[in-house]
């Protein structure tokens, strides 16, 4: 008899009910965590693109290519406002209209950002970032241009929200916050 339980191994059935429940503990504490990063990579990644597209059509100003402008709300083919969240491109604005029109040089652009993450602009960046050759921002009136845009992520319980702030200088930087809220237009 003792022979044939030394040959015997492998689990009971208590054991491996014990390890599936510990098991258990262990995806329920990871599951909320991992949700938060991929929230917060989906964030960062959309305030990143959004800030490069304002350095590279500054940098377009810069050069003498002209009113270089990143409006808000591009639909494949113009700028249809509807916030930041929308989406945005980034273009040449030959005739300084604030409009992408047929022919104008398009830098780049992105489509609309995903549903759990949203962006909007204070005031004077709600639409639109205009560049001139100065790599100043300027409003289409020709007064200065500052402001912030900001992105946010509902879903996160900790710096849920990032800043781009324009200064008048044309400088963008970033600032991560927490917001109370964080709901389109506060």
């Amino acid at each position: 008899m003792d022979a044939l339980r030394r040959l015997q191994s492998g689990l009971s059935l208590i054991e491996l009910m014990l390890g599936l429940f510990v098991l258990g503990i262990l995806l329920a504490l990871a599951v909320p965590s991992m949700r938060e990063q991929i929230l917060r990579v989906r964030l960062d990644s959309a305030k990143s693109e959004l800030m490069h597209a304002m350095i590279a059509a500054r940098e377009l100003g810069l050069h003498g290519q002209g009113w270089a402008t990143v409006c808000s709300g591009f639909d494949g083919t113009t700028c249809r406002g509807g916030g930041w969240s929308a989406g945005w491109v980034v273009f040449v604005d030959a005739n300084n209209n604030r409009v992408l029109d047929a022919g104008e040089p398009v830098l780049g652009h992105r489509d609309s950002l995903p549903s759990d993450v949203m962006a909007f602009g204070n005031r004077t960046v709600a639409e639109y970032v205009r560049f001139g050759r100065n790599g100043h921002a300027y409003l289409h009136n020709g007064g200065f241009q500052a402001g912030t845009i900001t992105l946010c992520a509902p879903g996160l319980s900790t710096d849920n929200a990032r800043l781009l702030i324009l200064a008048k200088s044309g400088r963008v930087r970033e600032m991560k916050t927490h917001l109370q809220g964080c709901t389109s237009g506060m």
